[in-house]
């Protein structure tokens, strides 16, 4: 988890406590976002078992069949 207070805190040094507020909230929110997104690997993951699930559906539906 980022320490967004110490980020706020360096900031309030440079651009006043205003300014530093905003752009922490700003920057708290884009990584409360970025939190729930899926990474490339999670996303292949994904791909990969919905590839198998299709498999066996196949297979099971060729079973049926016979």
């Amino acid at each position: 988890m980022m320490d967004f207070y110490e980020i706020y805190e360096e900031f309030a040094q440079s651009m006043g406590e205003v300014q530093a507020r905003l752009l922490t909230k700003t920057l708290r929110q884009m990584y409360g976002e970025l939190q729930q997104t899926v990474t490339k690997a999670e996303f292949a993951e994904l791909k990969a078992v919905v590839r198998d699930l299709a498999e066996a559906q196949k297979r099971t539906d060729k079973d049926w069949m016979h």
